[in-house]
């Protein structure tokens, strides 16, 4: 945790206007971090499910999460709370959403296990009045410090066979994608559960198209490490951090402090891959109203 401390710190050095965004996601990597203690036995899969995933390409979970919420139910009332102090708008949402967990637990004990569903969770934040971007975001950020341990349970596992967008233990998109080893191979990383599985070099993982005329690539100069790949064909994009030039590094937070990367890509006029509540709405010159 102290790496990630040390690293925040360093990137809100380099890049003063992403202060408020990185240390909102410290605030939340340290409430992950502190909840770890709780209920620590590793969710195991059954045998049955390991076998099935890895011989026949099929995930572990792909419409419900089956595993204990006594932890996620606090880590999500502590990111509420610490989302209350923060910033006007995102103070309103956090505290219409407590309101719901006072009244309703278990209303948030099935949203927790269908947030694979992402149509559903979008119909009862509708029905309830509720933000779906940030009910969104602070259901699957609870859930981490469980999926860090039922990852740890399933031990090693390879997934030579699975070449689909979609994660092979948990079926949600990639939140990005990195290159490492000496050949350059490719993966995609989850963004629930952070596995990853390797791909072709040139792939969507959007229309899944890998023909190479309509893949292309950009960069910044002064990041030549994040690559933008986009997609003529379906006009997505997914980041990709070559692990090759700059060495091990936390993902998310990279992804995070690389922004206006999005930004650029939103502006030439391609989305994202997987909607995020960091990204804009509407006015691409501005980030979401999560933030600011």
């Amino acid at each position: 945790m102290q790496l990630i401390r040390q690293r925040v710190q360093a990137l809100i050095s380099e890049r003063p206007v992403y202060k408020d965004i990185l240390t909102y996601y410290l605030r939340i990597r340290e409430c992950q971090e502190g909840f770890m203690g709780i209920d620590p036995t590793p969710i195991f899969a059954k045998q049955d499910q390991r076998d099935m995933t890895l011989k026949e390409a099929f995930p572990i979970f792909k419409d419900e999460l089956d595993i204990p919420l006594r932890r996620a139910f606090k880590t999500f009332e502590a990111i509420l709370n610490l989302s209350v102090d923060s910033n006007p708008p995102m103070k309103e949402k956090a505290e219409r959403i407590l309101e719901l967990l006072k009244t309703s637990p278990e209303e948030l004990g099935n949203m927790f296990r269908k947030v694979l569903q992402k149509d559903y969770i979008k119909k009862r934040a509708k029905e309830l009045g509720l933000d779906f971007h940030f009910l969104d975001f602070v259901l699957e950020n609870s859930l981490r410090p469980d999926i860090k341990a039922w990852i740890h349970g399933l031990g090693e596992m390879r997934f030579d066979a699975w070449k689909k967008a979609k994660c092979p233990l948990c079926s949600s998109l990639p939140l990005l994608s990195l290159i490492r080893g000496e050949g350059g191979q490719r993966y995609l990383v989850c963004s629930l559960c952070t596995s990853q599985w390797d791909i072709e070099r040139i792939y969507c993982p959007s229309c899944e198209t890998k023909d190479q005329s309509y893949i292309q690539y950009f960069f910044s100069e002064d990041l030549r490490h994040i690559r933008i790949y986009t997609c003529e064909r379906c006009k997505a994009y997914i980041k990709t951090i070559d692990i090759r030039e700059c060495g091990q590094v936390d993902l998310e937070l990279e992804d995070l402090a690389t922004l206006h990367l999005d930004i650029i890509a939103i502006q030439k006029g391609y989305h994202p891959l997987l909607p995020s509540p960091w990204l804009p709405l509407g006015d691409s010159r501005q980030p979401h109203p999560l933030i600011c």
